[in-house]
């Protein structure tokens, strides 16, 4: 019955797109990118008046939604005090939920979302981006000088 939930609940995430053989955007490469973004690659890890931690500059509203995604995957879980400033455990966590968020732009898009899509969602907001109409000329000024760095134009 577990084995079921978690099939089901992967399936739901990823809006049946890991069983087409769709590759995810979230690589090792668009992480490190994320992280020299977000942080310098970890030498600032404090954004947003301290709302945001980590070398992925995480908020704990975006941890508590991974937290909730990998415990539905089976992942080992952590507090977010124990975590983000642990550079392995919040690149783990940082990867949830870009894929957490790269699946719900699936389901909302109808189709595979762009690296510029999922950073987008990760920066601005996944609501602020629905509100756009997923359109990444629509993004703030601050987020599109960002998805120039990791090569969307």
């Amino acid at each position: 019955m577990k084995i079921l939930r978690l099939y089901l609940s992967v399936c739901f995430v990823w809006g049946f797109g890991a069983m087409a053989g769709v590759s995810s955007v979230v690589t090792e490469h668009f992480l490190d990118q994320v992280a020299m973004i977000e942080s310098s690659g970890g030498k600032y890890l404090v954004g947003d008046q301290g709302k945001s931690l980590g070398a992925f500059q995480m908020s704990r509203a975006a941890w508590t939604d991974a937290t909730a995604f990998r415990k539905r995957l089976g992942q080992t879980v952590y507090r977010y005090e124990d975590g983000v400033m642990n550079m392995k455990i919040c690149r783990s966590y940082a990867a949830s939920y870009l894929k957490l968020l790269e699946g719900r732009l699936k389901r909302l898009m109808g189709r595979q979302p762009t690296a510029g899509h999922v950073y987008a969602a990760y920066n601005w907001g996944l609501s602020n981006l629905k509100k756009a109409r997923f359109d990444l000329n629509r993004v703030p000024r601050v987020t599109r000088r960002a998805l120039n760095k990791i090569g969307h134009p």
